[in-house]
């Protein structure tokens, strides 16, 4: 299984990035979306 320290901090950090971004977008969404992978 792949873990979060099999990255590089800047991998992780652009992920967390673009997740917060996708949340901001589609926020009033937020209630009905799952988030899988």
């Amino acid at each position: 299984m792949v873990k979060q320290s099999d990255y590089h901090a800047a991998e992780v950090q652009a992920c967390h990035s673009v997740l917060l971004e996708i949340l901001t977008v589609l926020g009033e969404f937020r209630k009905d979306m799952v988030i899988v992978g």
